[in-house]
């Protein structure tokens, strides 16, 4: 019985990082287009309409070639968030990109979309954000037999993410921390939206380079977060010498137990910084980019979800 749905429109995209909060959004997304989507997993998924699960991760070369053989796109997702070192970010955010884009090429796919981070405009500040720098660089670095594109998300947020709701569980409390500065600014990106932004660049494949996407907004400041979830806190700056001692225990604690820890040396460093707002010249053309959804429409929706879940 074939895979393809009713409704194919005859593309198939290459997807990893399915089973994550955006590649969740972003099968859904591409499923509701009339995409076949063939998705790597680790673990054995349920049946699904118009989905072929492709068992491997990024270490298995023969996985990654059967995942992207003859794929229109490749949509690539899967990466490393906190690691144990820097070794481990690059490991995977640079060689599994590497084996990943070696692979569709070998095979024949025809274009390669490549989430990154906001973070790789600054590689300095953290070894997360040099490892997702290395990445982009290995696709614009050099000439390549398919077409390319780069999408710099900022902070993303939606239904199924376990970030922000840690943000909503301290404001509960009463306050909310202000990382370095309360006047430090930073973009923000609802998951559906950049998904729909991630689908349209599968299906022009013509528009390359490398993007930055946000809600349209420009930038925020944690007093922003606070109005958006209609709680009433007292913001704490939290100094940046403070952040870096409790990030090097906590590189110390997961070196000891071999436990990645989110809060580290540099990603303290990172946190820190005054501006995570996306230039407006490096935004994608409008056939990419199109936000729909507000910050405190967004955070409402995510919130629902948190409740509909038993999380709140």
């Amino acid at each position: 019985m074939s895979l393809k749905p009713a409704d194919w429109n005859g593309k198939t995209v290459a997807l990893t990082g399915a089973t994550g909060f955006l590649g969740a959004h972003v099968l859904d997304h591409f499923l509701e287009r009339g995409w076949f989507v063939r998705a790597l997993t680790r673990r054995p998924q349920p049946p699904r309409p118009g989905v072929e699960w492709i068992h491997g991760s990024l270490e298995h070369v023969s996985a990654l070639e059967a995942l992207t053989k003859a794929a229109d796109s490749v949509v690539h997702i899967a990466g490393l968030t906190k690691a144990i070192g820097r070794s481990q970010f690059f490991d995977v955010n640079m060689e599994g990109t590497e084996r990943l884009l070696m692979a569709a090429e070998r095979v024949g796919a025809k274009h390669f979309v490549q989430v990154s981070s906001l973070a790789a405009r600054e590689p300095s500040l953290s070894h997360y954000g040099a490892s997702k720098a290395a990445g982009d660089l290995l696709l614009s670095g050099r000439p390549r037999s398919l077409r390319w594109t780069i999408i710099r998300p900022p902070a993303i947020y939606g239904p199924g993410d376990h970030e922000i709701l840690k943000i909503i569980q301290v404001a509960e409390s009463g306050f909310l921390p202000a990382l370095g500065s309360r006047s430090n600014r930073f973009s923000m990106c609802f998951a559906p939206d950049l998904a729909a932004t991630l689908v349209r660049a599968a299906e022009n494949p013509h528009i390359n380079g490398t993007f930055e996407v946000d809600d349209g907004h420009g930038g925020y400041q944690i007093s922003d977060i606070a109005a958006a979830i209609d709680a009433e806190v007292r913001i704490v700056t939290i100094p940046m010498p403070a952040l870096w001692l409790g990030g090097v225990i906590n590189g110390w604690r997961a070196r000891i137990t071999n436990t990645p820890a989110m809060l580290t040396r540099t990603t303290a460093q990172y946190l820190c910084h005054p501006d995570w707002t996306v230039q407006p010249d490096r935004r994608p053309p409008d056939a990419l980019w199109a936000p729909g959804v507000t910050l405190k429409d967004g955070m409402a929706a995510t919130i629902d979800w948190y409740r509909q879940n038993d999380l709140l």
